[in-house]
């Protein structure tokens, strides 16, 4: 069985926002109509119980560390996945998201769902020419009264990537997140995983320039302004972020992972997640 871009990223981000639920599987099928009703019975009792958790957890998987990104693609490659609020009171399908896949280099638009948006489930498919070449590309998903979103990946999309959750903040989750966000500076959700896409925890997350500030989360993913380092969600929230291009990181387990850019825009939230090494195929 392959792994790759295709179910790390998947997991990583589904990961990061408990949302496991809701992005179904990849073997085959509409699973749509799953997805919405995941979707629409989400909320803060999903979340696994930290308490629950196994006593004696493996350590994080390494093996991948220091292998390159890859540089091939086929001619397209699809994105395809669910848009979802997050809210006090929990996540949502949100209809009408406008989303782009957008070229890294560039922000020249390769494909939208616009005029119409996001049917009731939030899901999406877009496609992009790759040139033979891995593309490098993030999402960019807007929608009324949400903060708008960019989910870059960890790596050059080099397969089809299905499942993908593109998280989308009420103001009031970002005023929480930072409450002392300046109004010209950006924030950057980081999610470290290991090779098999599970988050790590004893993490630090990093960026150049660097970030205002740094808040690591508890088991629960709720901010901890005391954490010097991931918990078990594996997450780190960079604050205050000079606007432009930032290059994230993050160390474990004593080593230093895969850094990679992300653009940093004031009155949005960037999502990303950071690998230790492109996994094996």
């Amino acid at each position: 069985m392959r792994f790759g871009l295709r179910s790390s990223w998947s997991l990583a981000v589904c990961s990061l926002f408990a949302l496991t639920a809701a992005c179904g599987d990849d073997g085959g099928g509409d699973d749509s109509s799953d997805r919405a009703d995941a979707a629409a019975n989400i909320d803060a009792s999903s979340v696994p119980d930290a308490t629950t958790a196994e006593p004696d957890a493996m350590p994080a998987d390494i093996s991948c560390l220091g292998n390159p990104p890859p540089t091939d693609a086929p001619a397209t490659v699809t994105l395809s996945g669910s848009v979802f609020s997050i809210d006090i009171g929990g996540q949502a399908p949100v209809e009408g998201a406008i989303v782009q896949l957008r070229r890294s280099s560039t922000d020249r638009n390769l494909d939208s769902n616009a005029p119409d948006g996001t049917p009731a489930d939030g899901s999406f498919s877009l496609m992009g020419k790759t040139r033979g070449n891995a593309l490098e590309a993030y999402l960019r998903s807007t929608a009324e009264g949400l903060v708008t979103t960019r989910v870059y990946p960890p790596l050059p999309i080099f397969v089809d990537v299905p499942m993908v959750p593109v998280p989308m903040f009420n103001p009031i989750v970002v005023n929480f997140l930072s409450p002392d966000q300046e109004a010209d500076k950006g924030i950057v959700l980081i999610l470290v995983v290991d090779c098999a896409g599970q988050p790590v925890q004893g993490a630090t997350v990093m960026s150049t320039p660097e970030a205002g500030g740094i808040i690591y989360t508890d088991d629960m993913g709720v901010p901890d302004q005391s954490a010097t380092s991931t918990s078990a969600a594996g997450l780190g929230i960079l604050v205050n972020v000079p606007a432009g291009t930032v290059t994230v990181n993050a160390t474990a387990m004593g080593e230093t992972l895969l850094a990679h850019d992300v653009a940093s825009v004031p009155d949005e939230v960037t999502t990303t997640v950071v690998l230790p090494g492109a996994p094996l195929l």
